[in-house]
């Protein structure tokens, strides 16, 4: 059974058992969404698509569970991949399609002993993210995998992951 009739006859299940006769308060579940990423030309990274925020992957009676396992998607789907190859819409500073807080991202890379990338104020807007990335594929594959972690959570505009909250009506 493909995994969306998985999820779907998960979902059913979950309904059924969420939205028992007689009670009249919605109830609430939490979806596990995976985001949808789109690649527009090679050389270009990856871009979050904003128009199609993606698809539900499993469905939660809990915010724990369905935390935990975004979690456990969300680190398998890192694996072998760049963050700076990944950029997310608007943000500020050079780092703004990658993270929310530019200087907590610098702390976590202080507090791991690690040197940011040199940059050139000469190099194009359209450019900006190259030495991170460049930075990432030389430097990231010396790390155990806490520590890529640690640096990855800190990038937190790059997730291929998210939860959603979502009411259940009679």
């Amino acid at each position: 059974m493909s995994q969306s009739r998985l999820a779907l006859l998960a979902g059913c299940v979950l309904l059924a058992v969420a939205l028992r006769p007689g009670d009249p308060a919605p109830r609430k579940a939490w979806v596990v969404q995976e985001l949808s990423w789109r690649f527009l030309s090679n050389g270009d990274p990856f871009r979050l698509d904003d128009g199609e925020p993606g698809h539900a992957v499993r469905l939660f009676a809990s915010r724990g569970g369905a935390e935990a396992a975004a979690r456990a998607l969300e680190l398998d789907a890192r694996r072998g991949k760049n963050p700076f190859h990944h950029q997310a819409a608007g943000g500020h500073g050079r780092l703004g399609p990658f993270t929310s807080d530019e200087r907590a991202l610098l702390a976590v890379l202080r507090r791991e002993g690690l040197a940011p990338p040199a940059y050139s104020d000469d190099l194009p807007r359209f450019v900006d993210e190259e030495p991170w990335a460049a930075w990432w594929d030389v430097e990231a594959p010396k790390w155990d995998e806490a520590r890529r972690t640690r640096v990855w959570d800190a990038l937190d505009r790059v997730r291929f992951f998210r939860v959603v909250e979502v009411r259940l009506e009679p």
